[in-house]
C-alpha cells in the first residue's frame, strides 16, 4: 500500500482515507478515518488500520469495508488496541467461542477479545470436545491406528523463519513501534540456533533427532565470531530458545509436528569445560581510581557525564541513555537521581556527586536548544535532538554512548598503549566493587539495584532499603575518587582543537619548560615544527601540567 502523507484538518484533528465502501446510492467512495491529534500517535493507528484493509484484500475480489470492519477502523483510529466481542442473543456458549475464532483468523491483524472470558472459555471447552469426539469417531469409522496430522511439512529452519515472524508479532511494543528488547533477543538466538543446527525435514525430527539438537548444544559448539567454545551461560540460553520454539511448534497446526513422547527428559544442561573452573573463580576486572583519572582528562563533557553517572549510580549504557528528567532531582540540599530499573523493576537511590550535578546541569541546559518532538524526557539528546536511548530501523538499540566510549579508548591508547580495552559496563562493576568495600554486601546490593538485597529473597516484602547506609557509601566513595575531580576542575570545559594527542601535548609543554627550542621539540616527539607552533599558540595562556586544564590570566 503506498504510503500516505498525514495531514491536520481544520478541527484540528488529523484525517486520513483508507480503502472503499458503498454509499447509499450505491458508489465507492473512500471512508475517512479520525487518528487524533497526535502526528506520533496517528501514525501508528493508520498502520493498524491499514493492516485491516489489507486483511480485507486478502480474501475479497471486491473488497469493501463494511458495517462491522468501519466500526473496528473507527475504534484503532481512537486508540483502542483490542476489539470487544459482544455475544448475540441467538449463540449458546459455543457459537460465541466460534464466532470469535473465526473472526481472529479472518482479521489476523485485530485482537478481539470476548466480552464475557467465562462464557467464552466454557464454549471453547464445548469447541474442543466436540471436535475430539469427532475425530475418535472418525478414527473408529475408518479404522485408523495413527494420529490425523503426524505427517510433518516443511523443514526446521523454515519453521525456525516463521517462528522468528510471530515473535515480531507478540513482542512488538506499540509504544516504542518496534520489537521489545526481549524479543529482539530471542529473534537473536533463533538466527543463531539455525547457524549451529542443521536443517532437516520436520517429519525426520522425531526423539533421536531433538536429542541431537540438543546435544549438539550441550556439547557448547565454537563460536563462529572467536573461535573458541561457547560460553556455558550462551548454550543455555540457546537450549532454553530452542525447548521454546519446539513447544511452540508443537502448538501450531502450519507444520502439523508433535512434541515426541518423553521430551521432558531429554537433558538441556550445558557440558562444563575446564577452562569455566578458571574463568568462574577469577576475579573481575575493575578500574582504579588512575585509570579513571586518565578517561576523565581525555573525555569531553558528554563523555565524562556517562563516565560518572557509571561511577556514582553504577549505571551501564542502557540506564545512562534511559535516564529522564523526572528522575533527576537537582534542587535542595541533597540532589539524587530516584528511578526504577526496569530489567528488575527495582526502586534505586543514588545521592549526587558534585561533579555529576555539574554534568547534569551542563546536560539539562543543552538539551533545551537541541529537544524536538522525539527527545521526549530524555536527559541524553544528540546534536539532532533524538535521545541517545532510541531504536534503529531494525528495531535494534542505538550504539551510540558504546561508539563514543570506543573513541575515547582510542584516544588514550595512542598515548598509553597498556590501557585495558573494556568494555563501558566496567565503571558499573567499579562502582559496585568499591561501594562493596566501603559499606558490604548488602549495601553494594542496594546500590547496584538488584532485586534482592540479601540472600532472604523476601526480606524485602517486609522492610525497606538501609538509605541513609547506601547514601553515607555513596558520599565515601566521592572522597575516594577526588584525583579523577582534581584532573579536570571543571568538567563542562570543551577541550581545545587538538593538532596532536592528549599525551604528546604534554611531552611538548614539559619540554618547553626545560628550554627546548620547537625545533628540538618537534624532532623528539616525532612531529611537524609546525604542529608544536600551532600547540603552544594554542597554549599561551597559563597551563597546569597536573589538570590539564587552562587558567584565566588574573
Amino acid at each position: 500500500m503506498r504510503k500516505k502523507s498525514l495531514n491536520f484538518g481544520k478541527d484540528g484533528q488529523i484525517w486520513i482515507n483508507v480503502g472503499w465502501k458503498l454509499t447509499k446510492s450505491g458508489k465507492r467512495s473512500q471512508p475517512k478515518f479520525c487518528l487524533g491529534e497526535s502526528l506520533k500517535d496517528a501514525e501508528r493507528r493508520n498502520a493498524r488500520i491499514e493492516q485491516v484493509w489489507e486483511d480485507i484484500e486478502r480474501v475479497e475480489s471486491d473488497p469493501l469495508w463494511d458495517d462491522f470492519t468501519t466500526e473496528i477502523a473507527k475504534s484503532l483510529g481512537k486508540g483502542e488496541l483490542q476489539h470487544v466481542v459482544e455475544q448475540l442473543p441467538t449463540e449458546d456458549h459455543g457459537d460465541y467461542a466460534n464466532r470469535i475464532n473465526r473472526l481472529a483468523i479472518r482479521y489476523p491483524s485485530v485482537k478481539f477479545v470476548p466480552s464475557d472470558q467465562n462464557v467464552y472459555d466454557d464454549g471453547q471447552d464445548h469447541l474442543v470436545t466436540f471436535a475430539e469426539d469427532t475425530l475418535e469417531s472418525l478414527k473408529e469409522q475408518f479404522g485408523l491406528t495413527v494420529k490425523i496430522g503426524v505427517v510433518s511439512s516443511g523443514t526446521l529452519h523454515q519453521a525456525m523463519d516463521c517462528f522468528i515472524e510471530w515473535i515480531k508479532k507478540d513482542y512488538f511494543d506499540v509504544e516504542e513501534g518496534h520489537v521489545n528488547d526481549n524479543g529482539m533477543t530471542k529473534i537473536k538466538q533463533v538466527v543463531a540456533l539455525k547457524e549451529y543446527l542443521s536443517d532437516i525435514p520436520l517429519s525426520d525430527l522425531g526423539y533421536q533427532a531433538v536429542d541431537e539438537l540438543f546435544s549438539t548444544l550441550r556439547q557448547r559448539p565454537v563460536s563462529k565470531r572467536t573461535g573458541s567454545p561457547l560460553k556455558a551461560k550462551t548454550c543455555k540460553n540457546y537450549i532454553g530458545e530452542l525447548k521454546r520454539f519446539l513447544e511452540w511448534l508443537d502448538s501450531g497446526d502450519e507444520f502439523a509436528w508433535q512434541l515426541p513422547a518423553k521430551f521432558n527428559r531429554i537433558k538441556r544442561q550445558p557440558n562444563e569445560l575446564e577452562s569455566d573452573i578458571d574463568a568462574e573463580a577469577a576475579d573481575i576486572f575493575t578500574f582504579t581510581v588512575e585509570h579513571c583519572r586518565t578517561l576523565y582528562r581525555y573525555a569531553g563533557p558528554f563523555d565524562r557525564l556517562c563516565i560518572i553517572l557509571g561511577l556514582n549510580c553504577a549505571y551501564g549504557v542502557d540506564q545512562t541513555a534511559r535516564l529522564k528528567l523526572s528522575e533527576v532531582m537537582l534542587e535542595g540540599d541533597k540532589p539524587q537521581i530516584g528511578r526504577v530499573r526496569r530489567k528488575k523493576k527495582v526502586f534505586g537511590q543514588h545521592r549526587l556527586w558534585k561533579h555529576s550535578i555539574i554534568l547534569l546541569n551542563w546536560a539539562i541546559e543543552r538539551r533545551e536548544s537541541l529537544k524536538n518532538e522525539t527527545s521526549m524526557d530524555f536527559v541524553l539528546l544528540k546534536q539532532s535532538g533524538v535521545p541517545y536511548w532510541r531504536k534503529t530501523n531494525g528495531g535494534n538499540r542505538a550504539r551510540d554512548i558504546p561508539n563514543s566510549w570506543d573513541r575515547l579508548k582510542a584516544r588514550i591508547i595512542e598515548d598509553h598503549a597498556d590501557f585495558p580495552a573494556v568494555g563501558f559496563n566496567t565503571l558499573r562493576d567499579t562502582s559496585v566493587h568499591e561501594i562493596r568495600k566501603i559499606g558490604g554486601a548488602e549495601i553494594a546490593r542496594v546500590h547496584a539495584t538488584h532485586k534482592h538485597h540479601s540472600s532472604d529473597k523476601n526480606l524485602r516484602r517486609y522492610s525497606n532499603a538501609p538509605w541513609e547506609k547506601v547514601f553515607e557509601a555513596q558520599e565515601r566513595m566521592e572522597q575516594l575518587f577526588a584525583p579523577m575531580f582534581e584532573a579536570v576542575p571543571d568538567p563542562t570545559v570543551v577541550p581545545k582543537q587538538a593538532y596532536v594527542s592528549l599525551g604528546k601535548r604534554d611531552m611538548m609543554l614539559e619540554l618547553r619548560e626545560h628550554g627546548l627550542s620547537v625545533r628540538e621539540v618537534a624532532k623528539q616527539i616525532g612531529v611537524h615544527p609546525m604542529t608544536v607552533y600551532r600547540t603552544f599558540e594554542s597554549h599561551e595562556q597559563p597551563f597546569n601540567k597536573v589538570t590539564g586544564i587552562h587558567s584565566e590570566p588574573e
